[in-house]
C-alpha cells in the first residue's frame, strides 16, 4: 500500500524547475496585432503569439517559467509555468507553447521589435531568450490599383493589380509622350465600433526626373477618411515628350495616420518599358489667328506644329489641311524632320480666306504623312467663325444743343432688309476700315450715327403728364359742387 501510494505520488508531482539545457527553438516570437479589434471602451486588447517550440535536452521532464520582459509602457503579461517532456527514445523533448500579451494602440504599422521572451529555470536563472515583435497590421489599404496607359501600337490598355502586389509591371510597352492614369481605391479599415479616423492622407510619385514634365506634382493630399470608410482616387499625367526610350520605374508610397498616432505606409512599385516607334509624326499644336475668327477678316492665319518621336530620320514627311466648304485644300509635299532627340520639330503658318465663309463651326481635317502618302496621325480641329458686328462708341455732343447719340448696332449677317450683294459690300467697307483705323479713333465716313434732338427731356414730359392729371382733377371737382348747387 505504501509502495503504490509513493508510486502514485511520483507520478503527479511536478517537475522539477530546470537548471540547464532548455532552449527556445525559435529565434524570433510574434506578435500579430490588428487594432481593428478594438472598441470604444478599450485601453489595451489580448493578443496571442505565434505558436513557438521550446526544446528540452534534459534525460527528465522539467518545468520552466515564460516571460515577456523589457516591454513598453502599457504592456502587460503574465508569466507561465510550462512542463517539458524528456528527451528519450520516444519523446524529442519539445513543447509547442504561445505566450498572451495585453497590447495598446500604440506602434506604427509594421514590424518592430518590442521585447524578449524568456524562459526561467531553478533559482529564477535564465536559460535562454529571443526577440519579441510585433508585426501591426495597416489599417489604411490600397486596392483595385489599375493602369490605363497607351501602348506602343496606340491601343488604349488598362492593367489591374491586387492588394497583395507590392512590384507589378506593365503588360505592354508604353508610346512616348501619351497620357497614363492611375487608378485606385483607398480605404479606412478600422472598424465603426472604434470609430477612429486616418488622416493626413499623401500619396507621392517617383521616377525619373526625365519621365514627367517640369510642372508634374509629385504629391497629391486626399481628404480624411472616417473608421470603415473607403475613396477612390485618381490621378492623370502625360509622359514627358523628350522622354528617352527604355526601362522605368514608378515608386508608389501612400502614407497616413490615424487619430491615435499610428501611421501607416503603403509602397508599390510599377515597372514598364517606354518604345519608339520607327514612324510616328505626330501634330503638337494648331493654333489661329486671330484666337475668335469672325467675318470681319477677310482671311485667318492657321499655325501648325509637328514633332517626330520615331526612331527614324523622315525625309519625305508632307501634311495635309482641308475643307470642301471653306475650300481650303492645303498641301505641304516633302519636308525633312530629323528622328526624336535630334531637329524633330516642324511648324508653319498658313493663311485662310473667309471669301465664303458663313458664322458657324467648321471642321479643319489636318494630316501628317511619312514616306509622302503614308497616314501616321490625323486630328480634326473645330474652327469656329463668328458674326461681324460693329458696336460705335457714344458721341457726347455739346451741352448747348442737347443733342443725344444713341449707339447702333450693325449686324450683316441678320440684316434681312439688305440683299446679298449690300451686304457684301458694306462687309468690305468694314473691313476697309479697320484695316486703316482702330474703332476709337475718329469717325469715318463708314460709320454709322444716327442723332435724335429731344425738345423735351423725359423730366418735362413727366411734369406735363402731372399737371394735366392736377387739371383733371379738378375739374372733376368743380363739376361735382356745380351738381350738388343745382340740388
Amino acid at each position: 500500500m505504501i509502495f503504490l501510494f509513493i508510486a502514485s505520488f511520483s507520478v503527479f508531482a511536478d517537475a522539477p524547475l530546470a537548471t540547464t539545457n532548455v532552449d527556445i527553438v525559435d529565434t524570433e516570437v510574434i506578435l500579430s496585432v490588428d487594432y481593428d479589434q478594438f472598441n470604444e471602451d478599450q485601453d489595451t486588447i489580448v493578443v496571442t503569439s505565434n505558436t513557438f517550440i521550446l526544446k528540452n535536452n534534459n534525460a527528465e521532464e522539467v518545468k520552466v517559467v515564460l516571460e515577456a520582459t523589457g516591454m513598453p509602457t502599457d504592456y502587460t503579461s503574465e508569466s507561465k509555468e510550462v512542463i517539458i517532456p524528456p528527451l528519450s527514445d520516444t519523446s524529442n523533448g519539445e513543447k509547442s507553447v504561445t505566450l498572451i500579451i495585453n497590447v495598446p494602440h500604440d506602434k506604427d504599422a509594421g514590424k518592430e521589435s518590442i521585447g524578449n521572451v524568456v524562459i526561467k529555470g531553478a533559482n529564477n536563472g535564465e536559460l535562454d531568450s529571443v526577440t519579441l515583435s510585433q508585426e501591426t497590421k495597416s489599417m489604411l489599404s490600397l486596392d483595385n490599383f489599375k493602369v490605363e496607359y497607351i501602348d506602343e501600337d496606340g491601343d488604349q490598355e488598362s492593367d489591374s493589380f491586387g492588394e497583395s502586389d507590392e512590384s507589378f509591371e506593365l503588360e505592354k510597352k508604353v508610346k512616348p509622350f501619351t497620357e497614363m492614369t492611375f487608378r485606385f481605391k483607398v480605404e479606412n479599415l478600422l472598424d465603426n465600433n472604434y470609430d477612429v479616423d486616418i488622416e493626413n492622407i499623401l500619396l507621392t510619385i517617383e521616377t525619373d526626373d526625365d519621365f514627367f514634365d517640369s510642372d508634374f506634382e509629385e504629391e497629391y493630399e486626399f481628404d480624411d477618411l472616417s473608421a470603415d470608410s473607403k475613396e477612390e482616387f485618381e490621378v492623370t499625367f502625360i509622359i514627358n515628350e523628350d522622354a528617352e526610350a527604355g526601362d522605368f520605374t514608378i515608386d508608389l508610397t501612400l502614407e497616413g495616420e490615424d487619430e491615435e498616432g499610428s501611421e501607416y505606409k503603403i509602397e508599390r512599385e510599377l515597372t514598364f518599358d517606354i518604345e519608339k516607334a520607327k514612324e510616328d509624326l505626330r501634330i503638337m499644336e494648331t493654333e489661329t489667328t486671330p484666337e475668335e475668327v469672325t467675318l470681319c477678316s477677310k482671311d485667318f492665319s492657321f499655325k501648325v506644329a509637328l514633332r517626330n518621336f520615331g526612331y527614324k530620320d523622315e525625309k519625305f514627311a508632307s501634311l495635309s489641311i482641308f475643307n470642301e466648304e471653306l475650300g481650303i485644300d492645303e498641301n505641304v509635299e516633302t519636308f525633312k524632320i530629323d528622328r526624336h532627340g535630334d531637329d524633330d520639330l516642324w511648324e508653319n503658318d498658313f493663311v485662310f480666306s473667309l471669301k465664303n465663309a458663313k458664322a458657324k463651326t467648321y471642321d479643319l481635317d489636318v494630316t501628317t504623312y511619312v514616306d509622302k502618302d503614308e497616314p501616321v496621325d490625323f486630328e480634326r480641329v473645330k474652327l469656329e467663325i463668328g458674326k461681324c458686328k460693329v458696336e460705335d462708341k457714344k458721341v457726347v455732343a455739346e451741352e448747348e444743343s442737347k443733342t443725344e447719340v444713341i449707339t447702333s448696332t450693325l449686324d450683316i449677317n441678320e440684316n434681312d432688309d439688305e440683299s446679298e450683294e449690300d451686304e457684301e459690300e458694306l462687309v468690305d467697307d468694314i473691313k476697309t476700315t479697320n484695316e486703316d483705323k482702330e474703332v476709337n479713333t475718329a469717325l469715318t465716313s463708314s460709320t454709322i450715327i444716327e442723332t435724335i434732338e429731344d425738345s423735351y427731356s423725359q423730366e418735362d414730359f413727366l411734369i406735363g403728364i402731372i399737371l394735366v392729371a392736377i387739371v383733371m382733377m379738378l375739374a372733376i371737382i368743380i363739376m361735382f359742387f356745380v351738381v350738388l348747387l343745382r340740388k
